[in-house]
């Protein structure tokens, strides 16, 4: 089963993971989980209206907000009655997101690169 939330105690502060984002019905938005599925978003998450092929989150954010949404984040304006952040591109704000709720495990990753021809595949 695919996890579609993600959880942080004391959760992040929008403005300082997306500080080019605007911010509508409050200056800055504190959550401790996120959720890009409306039929999974549960109480406190805040709902990512993502868009792709096969669907527009857009048109999913009032069933989030009736599933407990306490925010959106999302791509354009939206007429909701919860604080919105909205910012060009929903699917990279929503890895910015995801890392700072995870504690940003990329920092105390070390990396290790390969170059070369011979070997790699083996």
């Amino acid at each position: 089963m695919q996890q579609n939330t993600i959880f942080r105690a004391g959760g992040v502060l929008l403005r300082q993971v997306l500080p080019e984002a605007q911010f509508l019905g409050d200056r800055d938005i504190r959550v401790q989980s996120c959720c890009h599925d409306a039929r999974r978003c549960r109480p406190g998450d805040l709902f990512v209206a993502l868009v792709d092929e096969e669907r527009d989150g857009h048109d999913e954010v009032q069933h989030a907000i009736q599933q407990g949404a306490v925010a959106v984040l999302s791509e354009r304006l939206l007429p909701v009655d919860v604080p919105t952040c909205v910012v060009d591109d929903t699917r990279l704000a929503l890895g910015h997101v995801c890392q700072a709720l995870a504690g940003h495990p990329s920092r105390r990753m070390h990396m290790v690169g390969v170059s070369g021809t011979y070997g790699k595949t083996s």
